[in-house]
């Protein structure tokens, strides 16, 4: 699946609003922050990365694009600690998924949930495996 198509519709399901603190988890160069910081101007976003080489790149890309965003070195396992007491209540991950081992990915979806406060939204959007299809897009959104 295109990445454009992918993110475009995690961009639409995400629906922002005025009020939303929004991480990214995986964020990288900062692609999908500037797609959202650009659509949703009013919006706190923050990035979380493993890579301190990348978040870099990603912070020249946003500040350039004077996108405002607090960028975080940390892998899926740190995400809880991460953002406490920042108030996010959407967290986004796109393409990360997938790269990472099966527990981790345990480890990392229970440290994303303890950053959640109740009602708070989960959206992955990464590629899979389904049957013949090896590039499956999924979209999930977890309240």
């Amino acid at each position: 699946m295109a990445w454009r198509p992918l993110t475009s519709a995690l961009l639409r399901q995400l629906g922002p609003r005025p009020s939303d603190i929004i991480a990214d988890i995986g964020c990288g160069t900062g692609s999908f922050l500037a797609l959202l910081g650009g659509t949703a101007k009013w919006a706190r976003l923050i990035g979380v990365d493993p890579d301190d080489r990348i978040l870099h790149r990603a912070r020249l890309k946003l500040e350039a694009a004077g996108i405002v965003v607090t960028l975080k070195h940390g892998y899926l396992r740190d995400v809880g600690a991460l953002l406490a007491g920042t108030g996010v209540n959407k967290i986004v991950s796109s393409l990360v998924f997938h790269q990472v081992p099966l527990a981790e990915k345990g480890a990392g979806l229970s440290s994303i949930y303890s950053a959640l406060p109740p009602g708070g939204e989960l959206h992955v959007a990464d590629n899979g495996h389904s049957g013949r299809n090896k590039n499956t897009g999924t979209h999930h959104r977890c309240h």
